[in-house]
């Protein structure tokens, strides 16, 4: 049974602490990663304000994508839009996913999209209440019928143009043909995208519709995930990006289309019936781009035999028989006349004449080659070059190359922004060392020129002490030994000799000898 989450702006949330863009219904025994992840794909661009008046205009995002969570691809069919102002008075949105397992979309024959149209399958407002859900909702299970995609003749016709609802099926030929390479539809304000998904679908065969990938307004997708059918919104950013790209895959309804390139889905869409798969064995294979359809009453006609020839197409001979002669006499006929005319003279005089002029064109190409010689050959040398493919492949290969050259340019822009930071760093790491070795150069100079002028201070001798005691002096914060000289009452000079006390901050200094 599916899943299923809704995610809007709410003051408590389902989960415990949980406000603001929260879960406020959920299926019970949700898995965490599970919810977390259908949580990501609630994102939504308002394309008018809420203030606006144009905001009944703003899209509702209808998607299907495949999503890998916890090792298993699940479908998650969204359905995403404006939902006026919360409870703060900001702009706010509503966003209801459902998780389906492969095995039960397999029931769903009619596709993602048919589903979606399911009265009540989706939530389109909140009550306010909070709550968990004992079981996911049950899938449409009858069959989506092929049709004639009116609402794309309706949404391409403009202004001296009559629409064409085989853009639908140039839609389904890219799902079917370029396995799964994104297309782009504009539509213009006010179209509903959904019913064209619908009908596109449709064409294609049940066990492939849900391979498709879509969005109904499509702006960015999250990491990891693939949109093949993207539905833009006119006047939007994206739109204007695509409209300025050459090499877009590109129907944009806003703008006369013209009549769709033929193609099997291209006609179906236009017919309302189903291609077939593989043409039965015993019809002939029909034109490229034609669907076969047999409305006669009559029984079908019987094969030639294998050895018999036949002149005329099978329904030539058809009409005759139904005209009252029977096949095999028009047939006989026929070879009768076939064999007369072979036999005549005219016939003989024509096949020579063509044999003459086939032997005079031959030997005239014979001698233009011959005689060209090395003109020849310059020729073949400087012949033009093979043409370049056009059409769809040539707009891929384009395309392709453009994105390559694309993703160059942002590696190599990548790359030199990536090396100007390094390299600012790096100056940057610079300027600070050269800083920080000139601020310890700096402290060790003021710590050298401190230190002398302290041992000054310790060796200036306080010579005027000694006429208070000849004999002896006391020395404050002396701390190391030896011997000082200085004059007496400058007539005298004294040796004097340090003898060190006990303590350490006092110096006791005696009268040695004096040299009078």
């Amino acid at each position: 049974m599916s899943q299923e989450i809704l995610y809007t702006s709410a003051p408590e949330g389902l989960k415990a602490g949980s406000r603001g863009f929260c879960t406020v219904v959920s299926t019970a025994g949700m898995a965490k990663n599970l919810a977390e992840r259908l949580e990501s794909l609630s994102g939504y661009r308002h394309a008018f304000e809420t203030h606006d008046p144009r905001s009944k205009y703003n899209p509702v995002n209808y998607q299907h994508l495949i999503a890998s969570v916890g090792g298993r691809k699940l479908h998650v069919l969204s359905r995403i839009c404006d939902a006026g102002f919360d409870y703060t008075k900001r702009s706010n949105k509503l966003a209801h996913h459902v998780a389906i397992e492969p095995a039960e979309a397999l029931v769903a024959t009619g596709g993602p999209a048919w589903v979606m149209t399911s009265p009540g399958f989706f939530q389109t407002a909140w009550d306010g209440e909070t709550r968990i859900l004992p079981e996911g909702r049950p899938l449409r299970a009858e069959a989506c019928p092929t049709r004639v995609c009116s609402r794309w003749k309706r949404l391409s016709a403009k202004a001296g143009d009559a629409g064409d609802e085989g853009w639908a099926g140039v839609l389904a030929e890219n799902a079917r043909t370029r396995g799964g390479k994104p297309i782009s539809v504009i539509y213009p304000v006010g179209a509903e995208p959904l019913p064209l998904v619908v009908e596109a679908l449709s064409l294609l065969p049940q066990e492939q519709r849900w391979q498709v990938t879509f969005s109904t307004y499509f702006t960015k997708l999250p990491a990891g995930l693939e949109c093949q059918w993207r539905f833009i919104f006119d006047g939007s950013s994206e739109a204007d990006v695509l409209r300025r790209n050459p090499h877009a895959q590109l129907i944009d309804l806003c703008k006369p289309l013209g009549a769709a390139p033929d193609g099997e889905l291209v006609l179906a869409a236009r017919r309302g019936i189903a291609p077939l798969t593989a043409p039965p064995k015993a019809q002939a294979p029909a034109p490229a781009g034609a669907v076969s359809q047999d409305t006669s009453d009559s029984p079908p006609e019987a094969a030639p035999d294998a050895g018999e020839l036949t002149l005329a197409p099978p329904e030539r001979v058809g009409r005759a028989s139904r005209g009252g002669l029977p096949a095999d006499d028009v047939l006989r006929s026929r070879m009768e006349s076939a064999a007369k005319k072979r036999n005549s003279p005219l016939v003989f005089v024509m096949g020579g004449g063509a044999m003459l002029l086939f032997v005079a064109v031959f030997g005239l190409a014979a001698y233009l080659v011959t005689s060209g010689g090395n003109n020849n050959r310059q020729t073949v040398a400087t012949a033009d070059p093979p043409m370049e493919p056009t059409g769809p492949h040539a707009t891929d290969a384009a395309a392709h190359a453009a994105a390559e050259a694309s993703a160059a340019a942002d590696k190599k822009r990548a790359a030199r922004e990536k090396a100007a930071m390094e390299k600012a760093a790096s100056d940057k790491a610079k300027a600070v060392k050269a800083k920080a070795v000139k601020a310890k150069a700096d402290k060790e100079a003021a710590d050298k020129t401190k230190a002398a002028q302290e041992r000054e201070q310790e060796l200036a001798f306080p010579f005027s002490a000694l006429k208070k005691d000849p004999y002896r002096l006391v020395i404050p914060e002396y701390k190391s030994g030896g011997s000082l000289e200085g004059n007496q009452d400058n007539e005298r000079q004294v040796r004097l000799g340090l003898v060190f006390s006990e303590s350490p901050r006092n110096v006791s200094m005696e009268l040695l000898g004096a040299d009078l």
